[in-house]
């Protein structure tokens, strides 16, 4: 089924983000609310809009604009975070080895991540970017601190060659949970051979889109090459696991996908419901095998041995008690 909509700008000035000299990217929510627009452009710079000012309320007023990049790199993802005053970018080469980490209040740039890991020897840059909700979620790093939300990116090497033809994803947690002002690495996971070294020319799966569902845990990758994967972060051993695998969803390259909300995944008995969209003009729905019943009673089952434990003791004393 196809749907055809014509659509027309919902205020007069939206030449003020996409205009002749400027090329947006990307552009994002600031809050739920839809008060803050971020679009990042493809000469580095962003500009933070306000929708609804007292003063002009049918335009955009600009509030922020920042440098994304020492080099003009274009701005290829950014994402805010759910505390909605951390931004994260990336850009484009020769700058895309950093993602950069910026207070939208402040207008400064607090901190900015490159992948170090040992599993990622080479020249790699970041691809994509998504903060996530994390609540109870606990950050390495000692001392017991929760933190807020944590973040997910993408890397591909900047070349192909034998040593790097691997396509990596990571996941970042704030060292100060507060202040957040310092990010350290929580894990790294092999996405596959997403390259081949074939020269420079990719002939295999890489990553194209990403997000991450409300709970925080799950993250949704889509390849190049149409294929869909869902993986779990342990929220015990900080490890990355793959729960769900469709090669061939999409008949070539994922533009983008997204998780349905987790509430009701869960109705449905589900552990999660996904919708990703191709160049192929197709919308797919994903969801993962149902769960066993032995796992949606767990707590049932551990409340029951419990009283059966107690159960067990107490005729043991009672018998002991006659003799």
């Amino acid at each position: 089924m196809k749907l055809h909509r014509k659509l027309s700008p919902c205020f007069p000035s939206a030449n003020q983000v996409i205009n002749a000299n400027v090329e947006v990217n990307i552009v994002r929510y600031g809050d739920q609310g839809g008060n803050l627009v971020i679009a990042g452009g493809n000469n580095g710079i962003i500009r933070v809009y306000q929708r609804y000012n007292d003063d002009r309320p049918m335009d955009l007023v600009l509030q922020r604009e920042f440098n994304s990049g020492t080099q003009g790199a274009a701005v290829m993802d950014l994402d805010v975070s759910p505390c909605l005053d951390e931004m994260v970018t990336v850009c484009d080469n020769p700058d895309g080895k950093y993602a950069r980490i910026w207070s939208i209040s402040r207008g400064v740039k607090i901190t900015e991540l490159a992948l170090t890991s040992i599993r990622c020897e080479g020249a790699y840059r970041f691809k994509q970017c998504r903060f996530a909700a994390a609540g109870g979620w606990l950050a390495g790093g000692g001392g017991g601190r929760r933190a807020p939300f944590f973040l997910y990116a993408t890397h591909q090497p900047v070349v192909v060659n034998d040593k790097n033809k691997f396509a990596f994803m990571s996941v970042w947690g704030p060292l100060d949970p507060v202040v957040g002002t310092d990010y350290q690495l929580i894990d790294v996971v092999d996405l596959g051979t997403n390259f081949a070294a074939f020269g420079t020319r990719p002939t295999k799966m890489r990553p194209t889109a990403l997000c991450t569902s409300s709970c925080g845990f799950f993250v949704g990758v889509g390849s190049g090459e149409g294929a869909v994967t869902v993986y779990r972060l342990n929220d015990q051993t900080h490890k990355f696991s793959r729960i769900y695998n469709l090669p061939k969803a999409h008949s070539f390259f994922v533009t983008d996908i997204a998780f349905l909300p987790r509430n009701r995944a869960l109705k449905t008995g589900h552990q999660f419901e996904l919708l990703s969209i191709g160049v192929d003009n197709m919308l797919r729905y994903h969801r993962a095998p149902h769960r066993p019943i032995y796992l949606r009673l767990e707590r049932l089952y551990k409340l029951l041995s419990v009283f059966l434990l107690i159960f067990i003791c107490d005729r043991v004393f009672l018998l002991l008690s006659l003799f």
